[in-house]
């Protein structure tokens, strides 16, 4: 009779296990737990079948400056008090680039901007999310003199603006109920 020979490396299976490296195009807009994929990278098929496929699942690394909630992204941005009263500009980065964003005059703090498309883009669609700026004011610890001066004139034009806001609720307010009474009596008249 005939012996049977076994193929040290492989045992007689036809199959040598080895590593190699793949490479892998990651498509944009994924995100955690997102699997490839790559069919025919897997490993080889028993007796000379084709080869499996290969998943990989990824994992995002956190970036430092942008939070990611799906496709949008936020960023703190932080402001001088100044610019949060007066409005200004400010440069800030995106995933493009850096860009000029125009601060509207009287933003509160934490207050959010909107830029339409300047997101992530969406797996497998040509959108992009949105990228959310929120308004940190920075609220200065060591104050000048001079600049204690000028808080203190801002201060005082302050409380006159906001009581005469404050006045004309409370003629409003005054209005209302002097309005109600009035059809109360008409109506008490009209019985």
């Amino acid at each position: 009779g005939k012996s049977k020979v076994n193929c040290s490396p492989c045992n007689g299976q036809g199959l040598v296990r080895a590593s190699r490296d793949v490479s892998v195009k990651i498509p944009a807009g994924v995100d955690n737990e997102t699997k490839l994929r790559l069919v025919g990278q897997g490993n080889a098929g028993a007796l000379g079948g084709p080869r499996g496929h290969l998943w990989v699942e990824l994992k995002v690394a956190n970036h430092p400056q942008f939070k990611r909630e799906g496709a949008d992204i936020h960023l703190d941005v932080p402001i001088p008090v100044s610019t949060a009263v007066l409005g200004g500009t400010v440069t800030i980065p995106t995933l493009s680039g850096e860009v000029n964003l125009k601060i509207p005059a009287g933003t509160q703090p934490n207050e959010k901007q909107a830029m339409r498309g300047k997101g992530i883009k969406q797996l497998k669609r040509s959108s992009k999310g949105n990228l959310y700026v929120h308004f940190k004011v920075q609220i200065p610890k060591n104050v000048s003199e001079k600049g204690k001066q000028l808080m203190e004139e801002f201060k005082e034009e302050e409380a006159a603006s906001c009581s005469q806001a404050n006045q004309s609720i409370f003629q409003k307010i005054q209005g209302f109920f002097t309005k109600a009474k009035e059809e109360q009596k008409r109506e008490s008249e009209s019985c």
